[in-house]
């Protein structure tokens, strides 16, 4: 028999404390060995005196009692195994792959993950300074961004009062052609700062933008609209 000190199972798995079951199994080779050699030996003497008669030598019951006991032994004593280092299998690291695709499709599914990048905002292809009117409070500074399906208005808005509730700023944008086109509306309750607003129609240079607090629509501010560069 063959020994090894730390055989390992397929799973992975080291096998330890084996030490008792080799030994079994080396003590029945020796037996069967000798029970063999015991057995012969009768059989030769039989042979040379059929007449002889008596027992089986004690050597071969002795040795097959021998390998009884050493195989019963063997048969109560099972390998204690214990878990060793994990190492990934390749089906478990198919699993895994597996697992994550299933996540990642869940995840794009339901805008969790956006694969591409911000639509990147063009530079300001017009800009207005709206500026107070009679005497009023406040300003904002405008930029234009002209998209392929409407225009994006930019304002950054300073000093202008909140408006009261049930109330709110407008602004339009006037056309010689036409009545005048609104660009959104806003409130200013949270305070300074910018607000965004989208239009149907771009603001052209040369043309006026106006701020009015609705619903009756005094002006607020108002502003001549300017190429990008000012």
């Amino acid at each position: 028999v063959t020994r090894s000190r730390r055989p390992v199972d397929p799973a992975g798995a080291a096998v330890e404390d084996v030490d008792p079951v080799l030994d079994a199994l080396a003590a029945i080779e020796r037996s069967g060995a000798e029970t063999m050699a015991a057995m012969r030996r009768f059989v030769g003497s039989r042979r040379a005196d059929p007449d002889g008669g008596g027992d089986a030598p004690a050597g071969v019951e002795d040795a097959g009692v021998a390998a009884i006991a050493a195989e019963a032994a063997a048969a109560q004593t099972p390998p204690e195994v214990r878990p060793g280092p994990w190492r990934p299998t390749p089906a478990g690291v198919g699993l895994g792959l597996v697992a994550a695709g299933v996540v990642l499709a869940v995840a794009v599914g339901l805008g969790a993950i956006r694969l591409e990048g911000p639509t990147p905002v063009p530079p300001a292809s017009a800009q207005v300074a709206l500026r107070a009117v009679d005497e009023g409070a406040g300003r904002a500074d405008v930029a234009v961004q002209e998209l392929a399906n409407g225009a994006r208005l930019e304002l950054d808005v300073t000093g202008l009062a909140p408006a009261p509730e049930s109330r709110w700023y407008e602004m339009a944008i006037l056309r010689d052609d036409g009545p005048p086109v609104s660009a959104g509306s806003f409130h200013m309750r949270g305070g300074d700062g910018r607000v965004v607003l989208w239009s149907g129609v771009a603001p052209a240079e040369g043309q006026e933008v106006r701020v009015t607090l609705e619903p009756d629509g005094p002006v607020v501010l108002a502003g001549i609209v300017t190429d990008g560069d000012g």
